[in-house]
């Protein structure tokens, strides 16, 4: 059975959840510890129902995609940043964290400022960009609201941190099949 059409104010439900998420992420290093796995528990509820609302009433929109991917980087960086900052985590290890990260924001910007915007639009989600996804949520909670499950944390560490760069490595990849497409006049829509 087909959704229902949206109506106008249901289109505007995922941005504000995303905005909501987004503005929780500012505020997150300036928390308590004891209300940081509220907050946890917060964004990941956010983040499952915008995109639940978006594709349920099919009110999901490029823009609200970017809004999205936006508001999950800002509190996955104000999540690690603080571990940083507090000397919990290095800077070596958040990066391993956050190379997938870094990988699709070197190819957007490479993308951007050469003018092949085409070849990173068409890089949907992956295999270990979204296994990564799925690993950094259970690590954070396990970082704040199990303070000391250690042996917990440093298997999800690992399990996030080769996740991670194996989706930077595919990511990678895939962008630069997708600018010699480009360069060949062929869609980089259809590129594995």
């Amino acid at each position: 059975m087909d959704a229902p059409h949206p109506h106008g104010w249901i289109h505007a439900v995922p941005n504000l959840l995303s905005g909501a998420r987004l503005a929780l992420a500012g505020v997150f290093p300036f928390l308590a510890a004891v209300a940081r796995p509220w907050a946890l528990a917060a964004a990941g509820l956010s983040d499952l129902l915008d995109g639940w609302i978006a594709r349920r009433f099919r009110a999901t929109s490029w823009v609200g995609g970017l809004l999205d991917a936006v508001a999950d980087k800002a509190f996955v960086a104000a999540a690690l940043g603080t571990r940083v900052v507090e000397g919990h985590l290095t800077w070596a290890e958040a990066g391993l964290l956050v190379a997938r990260d870094a990988a699709v924001l070197v190819a957007a910007t490479y993308g951007a400022l050469a003018g092949h915007w085409r070849a990173f639009r068409h890089m949907p989600s992956r295999l270990f960009g979204r296994l990564t996804t799925a690993l950094l949520f259970p690590l954070f909670v396990a970082w704040y609201g199990l303070p000391s499950a250690t042996g917990l944390h440093r298997v999800l560490f690992l399990a996030a941190a080769a996740s991670s760069t194996l989706a930077a490595l595919d990511y990678g990849a895939r962008f630069v099949r997708g600018l010699r497409a480009v360069a060949r006049g062929d869609d980089p829509s259809v590129v594995r």
